[in-house]
């Protein structure tokens, strides 16, 4: 049977229940609680205005906003964040890779096998796309830990096979030895 939220959907004629989206179920799982509560809330994609009616009678008590001026710039703006973030957290992840290069190659093939290494992921998340697509048809919610559990799997190779390295000082860790390491990653990167 369907929840309010889906009915309030099909009523309005909004496509945010049918096949292609369903989101309405999720929304009624996690948000239904809130449903005679006062608070504001910020709709991003209205289209024809068909949701905006569907949201002000499943929230009585709500304030609902709307951008009505640029509503492609706020989209593009958040795109751009979203893209910002993932490709800083990447390059934040390719210096922990790229140094156990020396322990596994000689200095002059480095180079060749971090970009194997680069090919290789992406082929990863080619192998994984289409998994990923199924699981999603299924539920959504089940994407992103297949992605951490497909991610574990193509790591297992690295974690089994390459020797952990021993440091070449030990030093113990102090605010001394911290400060050192943060100013020497800053003129090192940033001279």
């Amino acid at each position: 049977m369907a929840d309010l939220l889906t009915k309030l959907s099909s009523k309005y004629g909004c496509d945010k229940s049918d096949r292609r989206h369903r989101y309405t179920p999720l929304y009624h799982k996690y948000f239904s609680y809130m449903r005679e509560q006062d608070f504001y809330m910020l709709e991003f994609g209205f289209g024809q205005g068909k949701s905006v009616k569907m949201w002000l009678e499943y929230f009585p008590n709500a304030t609902l906003s709307i951008p009505k001026s640029y509503p492609g710039l706020i989209y593009m703006l958040t795109i751009g964040l979203a893209f910002v973030i993932a490709n800083f957290t990447y390059q934040l992840g390719l210096m922990f890779y790229n140094s156990f290069l020396p322990t596994l190659v000689p200095k002059n093939i480095q180079g060749k096998v971090s970009g194997l290494g680069i090919a290789l992921g992406y082929a990863g998340v080619l192998a994984a796309f289409f998994p990923a697509k199924y699981i999603f048809h299924l539920n959504p919610l089940l994407v992103f830990p297949f992605g951490g559990l497909m991610f574990f799997l193509f790591s297992l190779p690295m974690f089994i096979t390459v020797p952990e390295r021993k440091p070449l000082i030990e030093e113990p860790i102090t605010k001394d030895v911290i400060k050192k390491e943060i100013f020497t990653f800053i003129y090192q990167n940033y001279k």
